[in-house]
């Protein structure tokens, strides 16, 4: 979910003019062409930032558990909508969003099955290719 998500917000960046600055790591993985490329380079990097924020709770989940509004459309629904003006698809980030918003209208519950769900979705609308096999049997995804 990660490296989909990601390289669909670094595309829409880079299309729109902008370069994200290092914090971590350098914000273009290595080997990247417009779609995370495995290796053990790539894994090296990927490896910072999960040491990084790995055990980071994520802001959303707290939002549910509390009763908030997320921060969906200032995030996720930030790159679908720049991606719109830039040509550039976005179907894992747009299946977020949309997946969100239903949750915030009580017509789902949040379900880590959400994730590969929204995987699949993308791949159904013909948009996207995965890098990683789809299971739930715990490999890259």
């Amino acid at each position: 979910m990660f490296c989909r998500t990601y390289d669909e917000a670094l595309s829409v960046a880079l299309a729109s003019g902008v370069r994200p600055e290092k914090m971590l790591v350098d914000p273009i993985p290595p080997g990247w062409n417009g779609r995370s490329i495995s290796g053990e380079a790539y894994n090296l990097w990927l490896v910072e930032i999960l040491n990084g924020y790995g055990d980071a709770k994520a802001s959303m989940l707290q939002d549910f558990e509390r009763g908030r509004t997320t921060e969906i459309d200032f995030i996720n629904g930030y790159v679908v909508d720049t991606a719109r003006q830039f040509g550039v698809n976005t179907p894992v980030n747009t299946a977020i969003v949309e997946t969100v918003h239903a949750i915030t209208r009580g017509q789902s519950a949040p379900d880590p099955n959400h994730l590969l769900q929204i995987l699949q979705t993308s791949v159904d609308r013909g948009e996207a290719s995965v890098p990683f096999p789809l299971s739930n049997k715990g490999e890259k995804q």
